[in-house]
């Protein structure tokens, strides 16, 4: 369960979603059924309704991750184990560091993310980054 919160599925199903939506809105309010008796027609219905899709998709992705992505978050934060602390031992579960075991030393609470103990190189690197979602307690 913790692998498949480790994955962007928030940011991909606020995209899905949102393209879904500007298409059929798109379709639902210029597309009649004279439109598909003519091919021009046809095709400058399909034009629109891939815009639609491309802005759907956009909106999607920054309102649902502004307004709804937060609250996941948060939720998945909780059931990885969560709030985390520093010392703690978490499994990453995302990253350059998927499959590792490490120690929590430093928190970015206002960024929803820990630093984690992967050597004196990520740490010098500041590549130890991981974010909240993409770890969970070890057992």
């Amino acid at each position: 369960m913790a692998r498949k919160f480790g994955s962007n599925w928030p940011d991909n199903l606020f995209l899905i979603i949102g393209g879904l939506l500007g298409a059929a809105m798109t379709i639902s309010t210029v597309g009649t059924r004279a439109m598909f008796s003519e091919p021009f027609f046809f095709f400058a219905m399909l034009l629109l309704a891939s815009l639609g899709a491309l802005f759907g998709s956009i909106s999607g992705v920054f309102f649902g991750g502004m307004i709804i992505g937060g609250v996941v978050f948060k939720i998945i934060e909780r059931l990885n184990g969560g709030p985390f602390k520093v010392g703690d031992a978490v499994n990453v579960y995302g990253g350059p560091f998927d499959g590792q075991t490490a120690v929590i030393y430093e928190l970015w609470e206002a960024r929803g993310q820990v630093r984690v103990d992967a050597g004196p190189q990520a740490k010098f690197d500041v590549s130890d980054v991981v974010n909240v979602v993409q770890i969970r307690k070890a057992l």
